[in-house]
């Protein structure tokens, strides 16, 4: 598991993930909703020149043809 705080309007990158399935749930300061992304999976691929890593990018607000749901949860969800 691991934490970020992210300030509105900025981007935040965490490195050196191990690969799965994973999750984003997060809470907006001003509503106090609290939400988790769909699942996704990122992958380690070993290839002939070396290793790729799969990226996501996701943002936390509502984008047109998205790549990603979110669903509200529980304080104990979270």
């Amino acid at each position: 598991m691991r934490y970020a705080f992210i300030k509105a309007g900025t981007h935040f990158e965490f490195a050196n993930m191990a690969p799965g399935y994973f999750d984003v749930r997060y809470r907006n300061l001003d509503t106090g909703r609290i939400s988790r992304s769909e699942p996704f999976e990122l992958q380690e691929t070993e290839e002939y020149n070396g290793t790729r890593y799969s990226k996501m990018r996701l943002t936390l607000y509502k984008v047109l043809n998205g790549n990603t749901r979110t669903h509200e949860i529980s304080e104990s969800e979270f």
